[in-house]
């Protein structure tokens, strides 16, 4: 998570936003009302909605390019929620609160860093089955991966225990 990011408002203009993502080499800024969270801006929305457009960042506004709602995950979140979030919600970024404060942003690309962490978690919660429990020998219709080897329920109970 990114916790040195660009605070801006809705009056703000895209101008300044460049401004303030370069000189923080960010890629986002998060627009917000009071303290509340209500736009993001990226780089992106600005060369397609400005750039591209021939429009003068100078004289556009952030609320008028800002993507919103804005997805937000809670600081206490897991990378595994984190990357489940996104992929839910097709988003590059989330703003991560703390009670309803911002704290920061985690994108999907700061995720990657972590995926063989989130790959390891999702295998070790997946039955796998039907198959012949390596421990005892009988037939089960699901397996668990414990310890590299594929065991029934008890087998795990016990290799676990």
């Amino acid at each position: 998570m990114k916790r040195d990011i660009v605070i801006l408002s809705p009056g703000d203009t895209v101008a300044k936003a460049a401004r303030e993502m370069s000189g923080k080499d960010l890629g986002c800024a998060v627009i917000v009302e009071g303290s509340k969270p209500i736009g993001v801006v990226t780089e992106r929305d600005i060369v397609k909605r400005v750039i591209s457009k021939g429009k003068k960042p100078s004289e556009v506004k952030l609320e008028s390019v800002m993507s919103s709602p804005v997805i937000t995950i809670d600081y206490d979140s897991t990378i595994l929620e984190a990357s489940k979030v996104i992929s839910e919600q097709n988003v590059r970024r989330l703003v991560v609160t703390k009670n309803e404060d911002i704290v920061g942003i985690v994108a999907s690309v700061d995720l990657l860093s972590y995926a063989p962490e989130i790959f390891e978690e999702k295998i070790e919660e997946m039955e796998i089955g039907p198959g012949v429990c390596e421990v005892c020998g009988q037939h089960f219709q699901s397996l668990n991966e414990v310890n590299g080897k594929y065991v029934c329920d008890n087998c795990k109970k016990i290799l676990e225990g």
